[in-house]
């Protein structure tokens, strides 16, 4: 059996000799599916009924979804499997205008049903560096905490050994939000008697280049707009740009000094187990089904990343389902010093660029959406963009263009910057795009809304 929802399920059950497997699927862009069920064997009856008694109320679910978010019914069911890129509810989701620019999103408050933190049992699905955050800030408060992955702890969007840190932000609201993270991470560097962050500063040109310094000036944030000649500026280019604005308090996230913390901190709530269904019992506690069985928790964070859409379908919450592929490379560079670099041009590739490490020069880029969509493939899309961006290099770098590193993830296409925050009942679901910077303030947020039943 096998049925399409609009918000990015695709469940498809085929039972082989010894074999039962459940594709809970994500649907990419264009009707191309990436699959994230998992196998086990002698799993029948568990993925019958997942597959057989929960795809009615998850479609429902998304028709609802639609009345609520567009204030009309979709156009049609989304019972119906649609051609590729035809489905009118799939396409009219992923298409919001609220999903382009995120900014701080909250959803409404949920009551509580828990009095006491001694009895709390709380799941965290996904180790990223946002749900490894979480987990550490409810170790202050709570023992009883598991924290389920499949993969390596850090090893999917926050891949890597480093990450732009800025505060300069279009969204006063994160501007703040990214001042609290700081503070984060310094917490974190006495704990952990290393620095988390290196303060290189980090410049910014481009189109929004306006309206970032609004934002830095609003919330009086440090900052100064320099142009060509002035000095002020220290970045591996051939030609200075004309204007810029320096982010003064930005710099550099060091990932692998994050990554060292987090595991020590809270490595051990870590289970390694694939989550293939969530579901929100007749009591309020949060089901998680996984290899190992099912268990039942009384609050849950989930922060999974690319599987976030699927999993948070299933328990009536929206987020965005489509994914692209994204890449970054790492060249030589002579020098050191140098500061990060964040460029929107009004015409070309867009780029975020920083020192990777002594010699080293890290970029990635926005390049055409048609050559990174997921129907592309991996390979021809880590292809085009190893292009576009050693074509970038060697036109207006200063570096050496002969790759050292290249870095794969996902993402969600024209996310852009920012975190939304979702909830039904138990269940408190994170997602957003260049959320490494901002991990430390997410964590503890997430942290303390999943016990209390707010809405970060």
């Amino acid at each position: 059996m096998k049925s399409f929802c609009g918000i990015g399920l695709y469940c498809k059950i085929s039972i082989g000799p010894s074999v039962a497997r459940c594709g809970l699927q994500r649907r990419g862009q264009r009707g191309q599916v990436a699959d994230v069920g998992a196998e086990a064997p002698g799993r029948e009856a568990i993925l019958g009924q997942l597959c057989g008694e929960r795809i009615d109320s998850l479609l429902a679910a998304c028709n609802q979804r639609n009345a609520e978010a567009f204030g009309t019914e979709p156009a049609g069911d989304c019972r119906a499997e649609p051609r590729a890129g035809s489905h009118d509810c799939h396409r009219r989701h992923d298409r919001s205008p609220r999903h382009r620019r995120l900014g701080v999103v909250r959803d409404q408050p949920y009551a509580s049903r828990r009095t006491s933190l001694g009895s709390v049992r709380i799941a965290v699905v996904g180790a990223g560096v946002v749900g490894m955050s979480a987990a550490a800030a409810l170790l202050d408060d709570i023992r009883d905490v598991t924290c389920y992955e499949s993969g390596a702890i850090m090893g999917e969007r926050s891949v890597g050994s480093t990450r732009i840190f800025r505060l300069a932000h279009v969204d006063p609201d994160l501007v703040r939000l990214a001042q609290r993270a700081r503070e984060g991470f310094d917490r974190w560097a006495k704990d952990a008697g290393r620095p988390m962050l290196v303060g290189s500063e980090c410049v910014i040109t481009g189109s929004d280049m306006a309206d970032r310094a609004a934002a830095l000036a609003k919330v009086g944030a440090d900052y100064e707009l320099v142009g060509a000649g002035s000095g002020r500026l220290h970045l591996p280019v051939v030609e200075e740009p004309a204007a810029a604005l320096v982010d003064v308090g930005g710099g550099v996230v060091d990932v692998d000094a994050v990554r060292d913390f987090l595991t020590a901190r809270a490595g051990a709530t870590v289970v390694r187990d694939r989550v293939y269904a969530l579901d929100i019992t007749a009591s309020g506690t949060a089901a998680v089904t996984s290899d190992r069985g099912k268990a039942e928790y009384d609050a849950l964070v989930l922060a999974a990343g690319a599987n976030t859409s699927h999993l948070a379908a299933q328990v009536g919450i929206y987020t965005p389902p489509m994914l692209a592929h994204h890449v970054r490379l790492t060249f030589r560079i002579a020098g050191d010093g140098w500061q990060s670099w964040i460029d929107k041009p009004p015409g070309g590739i867009g780029t975020y660029q920083h020192q990777a490490g002594p010699g080293l020069w890290a970029m990635g880029g926005h390049v055409d959406p048609s050559l990174t969509a997921w129907e592309v493939g991996r390979d021809a899309a880590i292809e085009a963009s190893r292009k576009a961006l050693l074509d970038y290099a060697r036109t207006r770098l200063t570096v050496d263009p002969t790759i050292v590193e290249s870095v794969y993830c996902t993402t969600v296409p024209n996310i852009g910057d920012g975190v939304e925050f979702r909830r039904n009942g138990p269940v408190l679901a994170v997602y957003g795009g260049n959320l490494m910077k901002l991990a430390p303030a997410l964590g503890a947020a997430a942290g303390g809304a999943v016990v209390d039943g707010s809405t970060p």
